[in-house]
């Protein structure tokens, strides 16, 4: 047990890690550590695969700091940037940040409840779901894009970013990082750049849970449910879903989309035991470590996963408040330049990772991003990036 929290421990330390730093994900550190096994071999599979829960417990926290503080956003946390930006125009930053903690923490918790019912269900109801995934993902794209005042712009954002996607994610996985940080994040602060405004001085006043808290959280509990059993379905689909279902305001939605990945970590888990299939890289990497592994095992992994998550609520909590007491404190001409500089880290970041067609891929992403507040329509249709290639997929086209 002592070798156990030790590997936790230093799961916690590489998930803040990739949580904080743009363009690292627990996928490649997951990667690494599978390479590594055999130096790995002298010690338990089981505290191996407990750092790598941690990791990534930790990660789907974290990684909602640089989403609402500086607009850089990954796959699970790309329509936080949005409602989190808009708050911390507001001087609600800080706010912004403890409610996708809460969201996190609480999302784990409801999960953890539903997770002995789910071992006794999931192999009963996974064959229906997968034979109606087409139809129920059609289903949320029509209801999102008639919720919108303009449905036929809607229809052309939701469309031009499925296309977009479909040449994109065709075998190209690494290419989802400027995809993403074109239409979510680029765009969001060249817009701030032209308002010329910089973030006021951020409030740390207690912040008030309102009274749908609870059911934004269970939403989100259930979204990252949905990860985990329908296949095809990642953390992006499940927020978009999570975007239509309950409309309602930016707090509540952020609370909803940060349990999304938090909730799936556990589910990946329910998904593996009882239909043998693999749903995260990091699962995939835990089987390669630990084949066999046992419900006894997975129990042990249960305790890794909620300690973490309270770990990761307290450190997200503070590192969040910090960096946003001190972005708050600086100065327009000040916060221009910082946000010139993130845009230049993320040009930087994506040639280094993806070269001369991943930066073609961010100018196409930007240009794709502006159009949204533009002519408005929710940037939330810019999911199409995702959902098409999925509708084709499950249409046989």
């Amino acid at each position: 047990m002592f070798e156990i929290l030790l590997f936790v421990i230093l799961g916690c330390f590489l998930g803040t890690l990739t949580g904080l730093v743009p363009g690292i994900h627990t996928n490649t550190l997951a990667a690494i550590i599978v390479g590594l096994a055999p130096v790995l071999s002298k010690f338990d599979p089981l505290s191996i695969a407990a750092l790598l829960m941690s990791m990534g417990v930790v990660h789907t926290f974290l990684d909602f700091i640089p989403s609402i503080l500086l607009g850089i956003p990954e796959g699970e946390s790309a329509l936080s940037v949005l409602p989190g930006h808009s708050l911390l125009m507001e001087g609600r930053g800080i706010e912004a940040i403890r409610l996708t903690a809460f969201g996190s923490l609480s999302a784990l918790l409801i999960t953890l409840i539903l997770f002995l019912p789910a071992l006794l269900v999931i192999s009963a109801v996974y064959p229906f779901i997968q034979g109606n995934i087409l139809w129920i993902l059609s289903a949320v794209v029509v209801l999102s894009i008639l919720s919108e005042r303009r449905v036929f712009m809607a229809t052309v954002i939701f469309l031009i970013s499925g296309v977009f996607g479909y040449f994109t994610l065709n075998g190209v996985e690494g290419l989802i990082f400027p995809a993403l940080s074109g239409m979510f994040g680029i765009s969001t602060m060249l817009i701030s750049l032209k308002s010329m405004a910089s973030p006021p001085e951020q409030e740390n006043c207690r912040t008030k849970l309102k009274r749908g808290v609870i059911a934004s959280s269970l939403l989100g509990a259930i979204a990252g449910i949905l990860v985990g059993i329908l296949p095809g379905i990642g953390a992006a689909q499940a927020t978009f879903v999570v975007q239509n279902v309950r409309n309602t305001g930016r707090e509540d939605f952020l609370v909803s989309v940060s349990g999304v990945n938090t909730a799936n970590i556990i589910f990946t888990l329910v998904v593996m035991h009882t239909v043998g299939k693999m749903r995260s890289g990091l699962v995939i990497a835990i089987k390669d470590i630990f084949p066999e592994i046992a419900l006894g095992d997975i129990f042990v992994l249960l305790g890794v996963i909620l300690f973490s998550g309270i770990v990761a609520y307290f450190l997200q909590v503070k590192i969040g408040e910090f960096a946003a007491m001190h972005l708050g404190k600086i100065s327009s001409s000040s916060y221009r330049k910082l946000t010139g500089g993130v845009i230049l880290l993320v040009i930087i970041l994506v040639f280094m990772m993806t070269g001369f067609r991943g930066l073609i891929i961010l100018l196409l992403g930007t240009i794709i991003g502006l159009f949204p507040p533009k002519i408005g329509v929710r940037r939330a249709q810019c999911m199409g990036f995702f959902m098409i290639p999925v509708l084709l997929f499950y249409s046989n086209l």
